[in-house]
C-alpha cells in the first residue's frame, strides 16, 4: 500500500493542517474547542483595534484581549500568533472560510442554534447565479446574511461580485449571526480578505443586538462612510453648493444605525 504524503507546507491544505495542529498544543488546561472560540475572539479583537478610535471602545478592546492573552501566557500567545500567519497565508493562496472549516471539523458549533454551515459548492453556485452580469460601475451594491455563521456565503458572494466585474470597494457586506464565535469569524475574514463589511453578533429575528457594530478595515479604507453620507455611489464627492465647512461631521454608528434599522444599542 502506497504511503499517503503529508501536503506542502506551501500550499492551503498544508496551512489548515499546520493551524489545526498547533490548536491543541496553546494550552493543556482547556479543550481545542474552547481554544478554537478564544483564538477567534482574540483575531477579531487584535483587527477591530486598528480602526476603533473610540477611547471607551479601545480600552474595551485592550481589557477583553489582555483577559485572554491572561489565559494562555506567553508561550501559548506565540502559538497564537504562529495560528494567524497560517490564516493570513492560507487566505493568500485560497479566498476562502479557512476557519468555518475548522469550526466545523472541530465539532465545535453550537448544536442549540441547529447549525449547519452552507457547502462551499453550494455558496459557490448562489453566488455566481446572483452575480450572473456585470454589476453597474460605482454603485454600491449591499449585500446582507442576517444568519452569516463563518461567512462563507457572503465571501463566495463578493468574490463573484469581483469575478463578475464589480470593484471590491464597491460591495458593503452586513453580517449577522446569533452565534459570538461565528461573529468572530467572519469579521476575521472578511477583514483579511479587505471587503467593507458591518458585523453584529445579535438574534435577527427577535432584532435584539449584543455586539457591535463592528466595522472592518476595508469599511474606511474604501471611504464608505464618506460615500454612504454623499450617497452618490462614486467615491464621495462633495455635495454641490456645500463647501467642506457646512459639511457635518459623519457619526458613522448612527449613519448604520439609520439606514439598516439593526435595531438596539449594541456595545
Amino acid at each position: 500500500m502506497k504511503k499517503q504524503t503529508e501536503p506542502s507546507p506551501e500550499t492551503w491544505q498544508g496551512r489548515y493542517n499546520a493551524f489545526k495542529k498547533l490548536l491543541p498544543t496553546v494550552s493543556t488546561a482547556h479543550s481545542p474547542s474552547d481554544i478554537f472560540r478564544d483564538v477567534c475572539r482574540i483575531f477579531s479583537l487584535s483587527l477591530r483595534g486598528t480602526v476603533t478610535i473610540d477611547k471607551a471602545e479601545r480600552d474595551e478592546i485592550e481589557s477583553m484581549y489582555a483577559s485572554l492573552a491572561g489565559r494562555y501566557g506567553p508561550d501559548g500567545m506565540k502559538k497564537v500568533g504562529a495560528m494567524f500567519a497560517h490564516l493570513v497565508e492560507a487566505l493568500e493562496l485560497k479566498r476562502s472560510d479557512f476557519l468555518g472549516h475548522v469550526y466545523e471539523d472541530l465539532n465545535a458549533t453550537v448544536k442549540s442554534f441547529g447549525q449547519f454551515f452552507t457547502p462551499d459548492s453550494v455558496s459557490a453556485l448562489m453566488a455566481k447565479m446572483t452575480f450572473a452580469e456585470r454589476p453597474e460601475p460605482g454603485r454600491i451594491v449591499k449585500m446582507n446574511d442576517c444568519a452569516c455563521g463563518a461567512g462563507a456565503l457572503l465571501i463566495e458572494g463578493a468574490e463573484a461580485f469581483v469575478e463578475a466585474g464589480g470593484r471590491q470597494g464597491d460591495m458593503l457586506i452586513l453580517a449577522e449571526d446569533l452565534d459570538a464565535t461565528a461573529c468572530c469569524i467572519a469579521y476575521t475574514q472578511l477583514s483579511l480578505l479587505g471587503y467593507p463589511a458591518i458585523v453584529r453578533h445579535m438574534d435577527s429575528l427577535r432584532v435584539e443586538v449584543y455586539e457591535g457594530p463592528w466595522f472592518t478595515p476595508g469599511y474606511f479604507f474604501h471611504g464608505m462612510p464618506m460615500r454612504r453620507l454623499f450617497r452618490s455611489g462614486t467615491g464621495g464627492e462633495q455635495p454641490k453648493g456645500e463647501s467642506k465647512e457646512d459639511q457635518e461631521v459623519v457619526d458613522v454608528r448612527q449613519l448604520v444605525q439609520t439606514e439598516f434599522d439593526f435595531g438596539g444599542e449594541g456595545k
